[in-house]
């Protein structure tokens, strides 16, 4: 008797499909850690199908890398600008620049590399230029038997330990060392996105700065999923928050549970989330065109009050607009915002879209003689001529109860007089909209 041999055809050209888009794989089979990958991640971010003969993937507004055992998926995102826009986006949202300065990235990125490694590329070249300006060393509080005296004598300890022994001293000190969390949170992310950077040049550049940081921190104490928020940076590490911010933008990306696992990584999903993305540039875009109005913005306040149990006299549920904007002289004016990266060009706005932003205006919109309460939806848009679609909802007799707005917007266009502080064409139009809806 001979075993039964099940040939797995592989792939080695990544498939390339666009946000939102479906391709089917002939004669591509998942393997079972295929199968644990996809366990981690929902349908809202992609989705597959086993099909008889091959595998079917959709893709939605995540883009990036999904690394299966014997075939790679790339999603591109199609409204952002490709690749190159991706990155100038994210670069705006971070508050970094790391992608101006980088030759090397712009190169890939001409190449047709995949994200995850265009973006690791970027934290590599940041790691770089903290080795030029001099690794980061700092106090650090350590307790040790010594025979010595150094620092403070624990007495306590001494007597419980070592009484009536003058040989070896517990003592508290301070040292003046490398093994310090910012270098620990460097060398962590080095060892772990080594692994599945795919290009060649910038897999021996992680090799080489990974013993660098290796030979000046251990990464093993690190606690990386507690990390990130005790981090306050200031004057002294205040050159190390642009590596970081590309550390927990592509750990997030990579999803922590993945970091956890052991041994090589033969299969991995790293995908971003483009609504965010988009919901944080249109915010910081705003926040940007209004800083000389008498305005104030906020962003994702959670209210309690807008729906109410007169029953029980309590709050029924949260109301979360994603920005909402209020005139500072007169509070009762202010406008409601939603930011939803979906390809509205081209379909009717999803149903649910349309009651949340009702729902918005009736809660934060103020009605006048010139216009209904209003709140306003923005998404990105594949033309550069900014269109305004209003909504209205009436009751039965034909009155106006709340209007809302649909704003297409060009990406790469309010991206180019976002980064350059140039408040240009697209800037004053979407500027006057806003002070017309809430004025």
């Amino acid at each position: 008797m001979f075993d039964r041999v099940v040939m797995i055809k592989t792939s080695t050209s990544p498939y390339v499909l666009r946000e939102w888009e479906s391709q089917t794989f002939g004669e591509m089979e998942l393997t079972p850690d295929d199968r644990e990958l996809l366990n981690r991640f929902s349908d809202n971010c992609f989705k597959v199908d086993e099909l008889r003969n091959g595998v079917r993937f959709s893709a939605t507004s995540w883009i990036g890398v999904v690394k299966f055992t014997n075939f790679e998926v790339q999603i591109t995102p199609k409204l952002a600008g490709e690749h190159l826009g991706l990155l100038q986006l994210i670069e705006y949202v971070l508050g970094i620049d790391s992608f101006k300065r980088s030759i090397g990235a712009r190169t890939l990125c001409s190449d047709g590399g995949n994200l995850f490694d265009l973006i690791a590329l970027l934290f590599a070249e940041a790691c770089e230029r903290l080795i030029r300006r001099g690794i980061l060393y700092d106090y650090v509080e350590r307790e040790a038997e010594l025979t010595t005296v150094k620092g403070k004598i624990l007495v306590d300890r001494q007597m419980r330990l070592r009484f009536g022994r003058v040989d070896r001293i517990e003592c508290r000190y301070d040292e003046y060392e490398s093994d310090i969390i910012e270098n620990q949170i460097i060398a962590y992310a080095l060892s772990e996105i080594e692994k599945r950077v795919k290009h060649e040049a910038t897999k021996r550049k992680f090799r080489h700065l990974l013993l660098v940081f290796e030979g000046v921190c251990k990464k093993e104490q690190l606690d990386i999923a507690g990390t990130r928020e005790s981090i306050i940076y200031n004057r002294l590490n205040g050159h190390y928050k642009e590596a970081h911010e590309l550390v927990w933008l592509l750990f997030d990306a990579l999803g922590i549970n993945d970091l956890y696992k052991s041994g090589k990584t033969r299969c991995f999903a790293f995908i971003l989330d483009m609504n965010t993305i988009f919901e944080h540039f249109i915010y910081k875009w705003i926040k940007q065109l209004i800083r000389n109005l008498n305005y104030s913005l906020r962003y994702q306040v959670k209210d309690k009050s807008i729906i109410w149990n007169a029953t029980a006299r309590r709050s029924y549920s949260k109301v979360i607009p994603d920005l909402l904007i209020r005139s500072r002289d007169h509070i009762e004016q202010q406008l409601a915002i939603d930011a939803k990266y979906k390809n509205y060009d081209e379909r009717k706005l999803d149903p649910q879209d349309v009651y949340q932003l009702f729902l918005y205006a009736y809660a934060y919109g103020k009605g006048i003689e010139s216009h209904s309460p209003p709140a306003l939806l923005v998404y990105p848009s594949t033309s550069t001529v900014s269109t305004i679609i209003e909504l209205n909802i009436k009751n039965t007799f034909g009155l106006t109860g709340a209007s809302i707005y649909i704003q297409g917007l060009y990406i790469p266009e309010a991206l180019n007089e976002a980064s350059t502080n140039f408040q240009g064409p697209l800037s004053n139009t979407f500027l006057e909209s806003i002070v017309k809806l809430i004025s």
